[in-house]
């Protein structure tokens, strides 16, 4: 069982964060191209295992909710108190489905850092093709023949675009320190 920090530790390693592209031949640009697509394709199976880490979880607790508050209601009804039971059987499903949620939470944030990411780099790679076309065609690129990606650098946390200069993300405030 992964934990989220275990997933978002696995994005870190992809290795999109912090790309600078430097490109002026149609090797580099085909090449760069293949680094991206090879990037979105480890991103979405770190999302395929994520997703199925949270299905487990839900799983889990569902069945725990099945059974929730049902040995303390037993001592309400013991003492004619069915109301109270019924209570105090619906409190034990409510903290538990809280409990769910904060669990979930942190991989929910991975998840969006991952659809962050798999967006800029949906950009980047659309760009790229727009400048191999151009290079094939024979024309100038309308960029200028050296094509300078946006260093691309993201927030350790939310997966939002940062620059180099960025003390905390834009997006989530998160501090984007080098540790």
């Amino acid at each position: 069982m992964s934990s989220a920090t275990d997933f978002s530790q696995q994005v870190d390693s992809v290795g999109i964060d912090g790309i600078n592209l430097s490109i002026s031949t149609l090797p580099e640009a085909k090449e760069a191209l293949l680094r991206f697509r090879s990037a979105e394709r480890a991103l979405r199976l770190i999302k395929r295992s994520v997703n199925a880490q949270q299905t487990s979880i839900r799983s889990d607790y569902q069945a725990r909710k099945a059974n929730a508050g049902s040995g303390g209601s037993v001592v309400f009804q013991l003492f004619g108190k069915r109301g109270a039971a019924g209570q105090y059987r619906a409190a034990a499903k409510r903290d538990l489905q809280n409990e769910r949620d904060r669990v979930l939470a942190p991989y929910g944030d991975v998840k969006l850092r991952i659809d962050k990411i798999l967006l800029q780099t949906a950009d980047a790679k659309s760009q790229l093709v727009e400048f191999i076309a151009q290079l094939k065609a024979g024309s100038e690129p309308a960029i200028t023949k050296t094509k300078t990606m946006t260093g691309a650098k993201f927030c350790v946390k939310c997966g939002g675009k940062v620059s180099s200069s960025d003390r905390f993300c834009r997006d989530c405030g998160a501090s984007q320190s080098k540790k």
